[in-house]
């Protein structure tokens, strides 16, 4: 992704670490957080409201994941 910050009518939709790395086919739905060198596979889709953020061990979603926020 090239913009981090994507957004519409000034509102922010979605954030993407200038440093994460997107494969193809990546779904990443609206108030999603990618964080620094997060490493996403292709074919995967991030849900609405999910943080992926890098503590201390790099973050690497594989091949066709599903990552969703449940509360």
């Amino acid at each position: 992704m090239e913009s981090s910050l994507l957004q519409n009518d000034n509102q922010i939709i979605k954030y993407v670490s200038k440093t994460a790395q997107v494969g193809k086919n990546v779904k990443i739905w609206h108030f999603a957080y990618v964080g620094d060198k997060t490493i996403i596979g292709d074919n995967v889709m991030i849900g609405s409201l999910a943080q992926i953020i890098m503590l201390k061990l790099e973050i690497i979603l594989g091949l066709r994941a599903l990552f969703i926020f449940h509360h």
